[in-house]
């Protein structure tokens, strides 16, 4: 490669830091690096420039030896092909040599070079190493003893050959096949078998076609044990009356240790049963005005949720909390401002639309509890009309909808009729707004908004729909369904927003306000049914319950080995996990942390999301710890937002959780945290589901640099299947 470094037109001496790495690197997790030139606060950008001499190799070449038929075995398959740092001379020209790896796909060559008197800059090249023909092997990255799981070998032929004989070698197992390719490529998928002892599993990949084309690839998986504690996990529905029966399947030599049953009127119940915990105050109270009415909106709707569906517990925190969110909120209008009247991100700083919009949203909701005056409301509507002229395009959608709900639709009506609203997000908003309003033509307003967004809408891997790629507005074209009556649409919104939760909320405080205020009309259905009457029986243990809220038992663990029977007298949603240890293992080591996971869901369709949830307890504060969470084989990590609302989302200082860094590798999560209060403290990130097979994650654990014993949870399966 060609490294040329100038300043102000002419060359320049500079230090260069060099990496090329496989794109595929960057689609799990982006660049974190910051632009040089930015992070020295605007020193002399010296222009920069990387040009590579290589060329696709049109054999191969090289690689770590030939297989029996004579293809060279590709087997160099590192991600990163070179980091490293090379000096420009004074004419600002270096050259570099890199040996690609073996792995075929795009590498993205990332320079940064920086010069002694400050100047700083940054570019990008590219390379893509390929063959005319070539065969790719995909799967799973790492293994637990005893996984059963599935690879794919794909063939791509640039030759024009029609047909590729294809090997799969598993261990001493070897499997063959032969693929028609259409249009050049053919993809089949492969059965994995893990043995239950070793430490690693070789597969080796083979392809020929006619003329003597031939390639092979090698990879060497990783195996671990599974650990000498196992959580197994049985889940699904009734949707009528009847009687199931849940059979854990105990590994045999398997002591069990612990066995819970939570069990809800339907799934929409048990999904939102996890909310509560959005209840809880942090020790330091969000002080920022969206936030606070998000937090404020959520709580009126919690309350909503919650009388209806007869959890009186829950609606009474819930409108507790909402009171203090409601006197926290009016505590941060400031008076006085040059901007005029209104709300501000924070109590010292310039009126807004967009959060003048925020509290005025939320007082509506708070007018409509009886928890404000409409002196109240009407002050922030005039605000909001105020700044109405003042304000950009898509805060004035904020205004306006938020004055519909108000009682004010004619902004949102002039915005409509005037097609001057053109992203999805303002449509759907809008349409939310219009759809419950009485005003004349609202509701054919609405409509022709939600039909306009509802257009921009797409498919998710599970069958439901996404707008925008955001939780927010596909929350608010939700609501506008829903009010609507659009019975086809409203089930498969609702599906996604369920299946984007990060635990038990969503990705932020405006997510969550939006995807409660959404589920409100998803309850109504649910509270036209009588209460279901569940019986559960196991071995000598027997109960008779009637659901209300959803409901947690603990069964006795001797129990386990004996088939779990369930009988309801209507819908029902159950879940059952039993913790479980290896015969003749020593318990786990006492410390002053208890770690564990959960993931939403135990059976996942291919490139379906699961949701893990890590939750730690502790007495005492703690610092300076690391949590490491194997991941399951045939998954992989690709949320960088591990930290759910609200400890992610505070700013500095007002955070109850803080962490130091966290890294994501393809067998593992890690998170550092610098510390830990007492109480609980929880780690939210989503897996992605990558090939079929039935994966163990191995057990979490959490590790102190200060010498506490460590902290270790349970091993957890997985079923991944390849969908309808």
């Amino acid at each position: 490669m060609s490294v040329d470094t100038r300043a102000g037109g002419k060359g320049a001496a500079a230090l260069v830091t060099l990496a090329v790495v496989n794109e595929a690197v960057y689609d799990v997790a982006p660049d974190p690096s910051p632009d040089p030139w930015r992070f020295l606060w605007g020193a002399t950008y010296p222009r920069l420039e990387v040009r590579s001499s290589a060329g696709a190799p049109a054999d191969g070449g090289g690689g770590g030896g030939a297989d029996q038929g004579g293809a060279p075995l590709r087997q160099d398959l590192r991600e990163v092909a070179y980091f490293g740092a090379v000096q420009t001379g004074a004419d600002g020209r270096a050259q570099v040599k890199v040996k690609l790896p073996e792995a075929l796909g795009r590498y993205r060559i990332t320079a940064r070079a920086f010069t002694p008197s400050g100047g700083a800059g940054d570019t990008r090249a590219g390379i893509t190493a390929a063959l005319p023909f070539a065969v790719r092997l995909t799967g799973p990255r790492v293994l637990t003893q005893g996984d059963v799981g599935s690879a794919y070998l794909g063939v791509q032929a640039r030759s024009g050959a029609k047909t590729a004989q294809v090997a799969l070698s598993v261990g001493a197992d070897v499997i063959t096949r032969t693929l028609t390719l259409n249009g050049g490529d053919a993809l089949a998928r492969f059965p994995l078998k893990a043995p239950v002892t070793g430490q690693k599993l070789t597969l080796e990949a083979r392809a020929t076609a006619p003329g003597g084309q031939a390639d092979a690839v090698r990879q060497t998986l990783p195996l671990r044990p599974a650990g000498p504690r196992t959580r197994l996990t049985r889940e699904g529905t009734l949707a009528a009356a009847g009687t199931r029966t849940v059979d854990f399947g105990v590994p045999s030599g398997a002591q069990a240790e612990a066995l819970t049953l939570t069990l809800a009127a339907t799934p929409l119940q048990a999904a939102l049963a996890d909310l509560d915990a959005y209840l809880a105050d942090p020790a330091q109270r969000w002080t920022t005005t969206d936030a606070v009415a998000a937090r404020l909106r959520a709580n009126l709707d919690l309350v909503g949720l919650a009388g209806p569906l007869g959890w009186p517990d829950v609606r009474g925190r819930a409108l507790l909390q909402a009171r203090r969110d409601l006197a926290t909120l009016l505590a941060l209008r400031p008076f006085g401002s040059e901007n005029g009247a209104g709300w501000a991100w924070t109590a010292q700083g310039p009126v807004t639309a967009e959060q003048t919009a925020h509290a005025l949203a939320a007082l509506v909701g708070a007018k409509g509890a009886g928890l404000t005056d409409a002196a109240t409301l009407r002050g922030a509507a005039d605000a909001a009309r105020g700044l109405l002229g003042k304000a950009s395009a898509g805060d004035r959608a904020y205004l306006a909808a938020a004055l519909a709900l108000a009682g004010d639709a004619a902004p949102a009506l002039n915005l409509a009729r005037a097609g001057t609203v053109r992203d999805a997000y303002s449509q759907a908003r809008l349409a939310a707004a219009l759809a419950s309003s009485p005003a004349a033509g609202a509701r054919a307003a609405a409509l022709t908004l939600y039909r306009a967004a509802r257009a921009q809408a797409e498919r998710t891997p599970d069958g439901g729909l996404l707008l925008a790629d955001d939780v927010t507005a596909t929350a608010y074209l939700l609501d506008a369904a829903q009010a609507m009556g659009q019975k086809t649409d409203a089930p498969l919104l609702l599906q996604t927003l369920l299946d984007r939760r990060t635990g038990g909320a969503w990705e932020g405080p405006l997510a969550t306000a939006a995807a409660l205020g959404a589920l409100r009309g998803a309850v109504t259905s649910e509270t036209r049914r009588p209460q279901t009457r569940v019986t559960v029986i196991q071995g000598s243990f027997s109960r008779e319950l009637t659901l209300g809220p959803p409901v947690r038992l603990s069964l006795p663990s001797s129990g386990a080995a004996s088939p779990l029977r369930l009988t309801a007298s209507g819908p029902l949603a159950y879940r059952a996990e039993l913790d479980a240890r290896t015969a003749g293992s020593k318990p786990a080591a006492l410390s002053p942390i208890v770690v564990e996971r959960r993931y939403d869901r135990s059976r996942v369709e291919r490139d379906g999301l699961v949701t893990v949830t890590l939750t730690l307890r502790t007495p005492v504060a703690l610092r300076h710890l690391r949590l490491t969470d194997p991941l399951p084989g045939g998954l992989e990590a690709v949320d960088d937002r591990p930290f759910a609302f609200p400890g992610a989302v505070a700013s500095a200082g007002q955070t109850t959780a803080a962490w130091a860094d966290r890294s994501l590798y393809d067998d593992r999560a890690v998170f550092y945290l610098e510390r830990l209060p007492a109480g609980v403290t929880t780690v939210r990130y989503r897996l992605r589901a990558l090939a079929p097979g039935t994966y163990t994650a191995p057990a979490p654990r959490v590790e102190s640099a200060t010498g506490l014993p460590p902290a270790q949870g349970q091993a957890q399966r997985v079923e991944v299947i390849e969908g309808p």
